[in-house]
This record gives C-alpha cells, structure tokens and sequence, in this order.
C-alpha cells in the first residue's frame, strides 16, 4: 500500500517513480525529442481560465455522457497504454475491470501484454474498445478485428500517428528495452527487487496479441528489442484512406481513429462515417514540435462537433482539465498516463483510485463553476488567461 495516500495524480506519478525501475519510469514519463509537445499538452490548460456562474442550482450534478452511442458515468476514458504488464502483473486487464465496473470506457491497446481474449475473461462482457495499428495489410489487421468482435469489444480504436516509433531519447539515456535485456545499464532494474521478483514470477514482459497461427510475427515481436524495431518492422506505412473505407465497412461497431487532426483530415473522417476522434498527439512521444491537444480542439469541434464525437486525449491531470476540455466542445477526455501511475501504485486499486480522484475533482469544479450536468458546459465558463490588453490601471 503507500507511504502516505496519494491525493492527487500527482501523487500517484509520485509512487510509481519509487517503485519502478527507472528505465521503465522514464518509459512512461517521456516524449519525444524535446518534448515541447508532452509540455504543450499540460501548458495549454493554463492559459484558459474558469469564469463561474453565480446562483446556479448545483444541488445535483450529472457528470455523465455519450461517446459513439455509449452512455458514460464519467467523461473519463482510458486511454490504450501498451506493454503494461512491465508495470504491474495486472496489465491491462485492470484498466478494462476498474472501467467496466464504473460505467466508463477502458481503450485496450494492441501491444498489451494480455491478448484480446485475455482481458475479455477478465473484465466480463463488454470489456470495451481494441486498439488497433494498421499492423501489415488488410488480412491481417482484418483478423484482429474478428477477434476483437468475436470476444465482446464493442469498438475498434486506429492509432493512425505511428508509421515509425518517435525519437524518444530518454529511453536512449535510460537504458530502456522492451522487453528489459541484461545491458550495460540492466543494473537499474536490480534496484527495485520487487518488481523484478514480480515479472519473473507473472511474466508479462512481452506482446501477447499477435496472432500464433503466425510464427514468423510471433516471433519477431518476442525478440522485438525496443518499440522503434517493433514499430518500423510490421507496421504498415502505406495504410490509406481507402484501407480505413474498408475497416469502416467491415467494423459493424463503434469506430474511433487516434491521433493528431487537421479540419480537413477530420473533415474526410466524418464523410467516411467515423464514430469519434481521440484528438492529440500520442502523449508528445511521437511529432515533437506539433499542437498541444487541447489547441486542437476548437477547430475540430467547430468543423465536425455535429457529426462525430470528439475526445481530448493528452495532459489532462485534473477534474478541471477535463471541465476546460468540455467546454471546447469534447464530450469527454482520455488519460494514459494517469491510470498507468495508479496500476504501479496498488494494481486494480490503484487504477480506480486514480478515476475516483478524478471524479471528485470534476465534481468540485462543476459545482463551484455553476454547472449542474456535462451538459451545461459551454464556452461561456471560459476566458484567456491573463489581463485584457487595453486594461488602464490610472
């Protein structure tokens, strides 16, 4: 259990950074590059500010909503974070349990280390969404879209930013490998005693999702030594729009694409019948330099806010976070980071503790903004930060 219980994310980043081993902890914690974009992502927050509505009746508040026709109880998703198992022996499996659970969405990615059918035994029926990169041509990713299907999962979610893995230069300093090899600098790991007795003993080091009837992807995604072989080997950087087309016809589900979006990009989205767009920028671990995902986001909602549902994927660390994004017109928010520093702390426990500190702090800020229901939140609850430029002070 913790030291001193955690408060905030914050505090749950806090933990997770003393309990894992650091190549692994910078893995999560680092972009790419520079990352201006990972700090553009928290910066952008800052510079709106919450202008409250007085004599509001907040005696009740409603934070649910919809995305792609499916009823939340908190504008709260989990966003797909692969190789999890590394961090806690539950994986993924905890983040598709604490959602279900809740009412809310767990998006399971692709390169998990517990398979598609793996976290559907776990989680139940319903285990929520599969997170899908365009891996090799259409039989093969047409595949794992029947098997997504065939175990219950009621959305497909296409990654679309990744045809090469971003330069990520704190796993270059770290040391880090996924998965972990006896290096120069495998020493770090021997630092944290438990976590090594605890991937020894589960085992859940490596991808799990990859199709065995298919030795030769089976075995090269073992020997895989980082996320930039992996993602250089097979992922297929040729995909196009006509590849999407026909992932639309053939998904009788919800379809969302992940990524960063022009107004003409999400424009053609939309015409093609895509349900929603998780909208950012991989965390700033992939295009250093580009938008912060809340940036994005007005122009989005003004273009095709009418015919797709739009989600903020990135930076979010607070309830108010998650008002600002809403009043631009998301219907909800995605985290990564966030449930992953809740899975290092205490497991399944940790994970729902994390969405339970979220949900308070949501339910605060609405509350003291004035605002009765998601629903409410508009444009109107917000203004630029700082002083009006044509302000006289005498």
């Amino acid at each position: 259990m913790f030291r001193a219980e955690p408060h905030n994310v914050e505090d749950f980043r806090r933990v997770a950074r003393r309990k894992l081993p650091r190549p692994l902890f910078e893995f999560i914690d680092g972009g790419g590059e520079d990352e201006v974009t990972m700090a553009a992502n928290r910066a952008a927050f800052q510079q709106l500010r919450l202008v409250p509505r007085l004599f509001a009746d907040v005696s009740t508040r409603d934070l649910s909503t919809t995305v792609a026709g499916r009823h939340l109880s908190l504008p709260v998703l989990f966003s797909p974070t692969g190789q999890v198992g590394l961090v806690h022996h539950m994986g993924e499996t905890a983040a598709a349990i604490v959602a279900r659970r809740r009412g809310n969405l767990a998006v399971i990615s692709g390169h998990g280390t517990y398979s598609i059918e793996e976290v559907a035994a776990a989680a139940g029926p319903d285990p929520g969404w599969f997170n899908m990169f365009p891996w090799g041509e259409r039989d093969n990713y047409g595949r794992y879209m029947d098997r997504a299907a065939a175990a219950g999962f009621g959305g497909i979610c296409l990654t679309v930013d990744t045809p090469v893995a971003g330069n990520r230069e704190r796993d270059v300093a770290s040391g880090w490998t996924a998965p972990p090899r006896l290096t120069a600098k495998a020493h770090q790991y021997a630092q944290r005693p438990l976590w090594v007795a605890s991937v020894l003993r589960h085992r859940r080091g490596t991808m799990a999702n990859f199709d065995p009837v298919r030795p030769s992807l089976r075995t090269f995604v073992r020997r895989a030594s980082d996320s930039a072989v992996l993602a250089t080997g097979f992922l297929n950087q040729r995909f196009g729009w006509e590849d999407l087309e026909w992932i639309r016809a053939r998904w009788q589900g919800a379809l969302a694409v992940k990524g960063g979006f022009s107004v003409g990009d999400a424009t053609r989205l939309a015409e093609i019948g895509v349900d929603a767009l998780l909208v950012g920028n991989h965390g700033g671990r992939q295009l250093d330099g580009m938008q912060a995902s809340l940036e994005q986001l007005p122009p989005l909602v003004d273009a095709v806010g009418d015919r797709l549902d739009l989600v903020l994927d990135g930076g979010v660390r607070r309830g108010s976070d998650i008002v600002k994004a809403l009043c631009l017109g998301a219907k909800a928010v995605s985290v990564g980071r966030p449930w992953v520093w809740g899975l290092a702390a205490d497991g399944v426990d940790g994970v729902d503790a994390v969405l339970s500190v979220l949900e308070r702090e949501l339910d605060t800020t609405m509350t003291l903004l004035g605002a009765g229901s998601v629903s409410e939140l508009d444009r109107s609850f917000l203004t630029p930060a700082g002083l009006p430029r044509d302000l006289h002070l005498g």
